[in-house]
C-alpha cells in the first residue's frame, strides 16, 4: 500500500501537520487490527484488516523527515531522522517476536480440533490491538505538529 498511499500522505502532512498525519495513520492501523479480531469468523477480515492498517502505514512512515526539520536545528536532523527510522525498525522486530510470546509451545499436531490455535489467533490479534490503542491515546492527547517556537531559522522557513 505504500506506492500508493505515499502521495496522499505526503499532501496530508504537508497540509495538515504531522500530528494530523500520525493520527490517521494510527487511527486506520487501529481500526485494521480491530477487523483483524475477526480471524475466527473467517480468514479475509484478516486481509482486510491488513490492507487497512497498510494503507495507514505510509502516513507514519512519511512524518519522520517533516518531524525533523520542524522540531530539530539543521546539525540535528540527519541524526533524529535515523533515530526515528531506527526506533520503527526495532518495533517491526519487536513485532516478530510477539505471536512467539502469545503461542509459546503451541503443538499443531496435537490440537486435533485447532480450538486451542484458533483461541491463542484471536489472542494475537487482540494484544496488536491494545498495543495499538496503547500507542494511539498519548499520540491524540500530546503529539503537536510544531513546536511553538522553531529550534532554527530554517526550520522556521519549513513551517511557514
Amino acid at each position: 500500500m505504500y506506492p500508493i498511499f505515499t502521495f496522499p500522505s505526503a499532501y496530508l502532512i504537508d497540509t495538515y501537520g504531522t500530528r494530523t498525519a500520525l493520527a490517521v495513520g494510527c487511527s486506520l492501523g487501529l481500526v485494521g487490527s480491530a477487523i483483524r479480531m475477526l480471524v475466527n469468523e473467517s480468514f479475509a477480515w484478516v486481509v482486510v484488516g491488513q490492507v487497512i492498517a497498510g494503507i495507514g502505514r505510509p502516513f507514519i512512515l512519511n512524518c519522520q523527515a517533516k518531524i525533523s526539520a520542524n522540531w530539530f536545528s539543521a546539525d540535528k536532523r540527519a541524526g533524529v531522522t535515523q533515530l526515528l527510522t531506527l526506533v520503527l525498525n526495532v518495533s517491526l522486530i519487536i513485532g516478530i517476536f510477539i505471536p512467539g510470546l502469545v503461542f509459546g509451545k503451541y503443538d499443531v499436531e496435537a490440537d486435533e480440533s485447532k480450538e486451542i490455535g484458533r483461541g491463542h489467533t484471536f489472542n494475537l490479534m487482540f494484544v496488536e490491538f491494545i498495543l495499538g490503542i496503547v500507542c494511539l491515546i498519548p499520540n491524540m492527547i500530546f503529539q503537536q505538529s510544531k513546536p511553538p517556537t522553531p529550534p532554527s531559522e530554517s526550520a522556521g522557513i519549513v513551517n511557514r
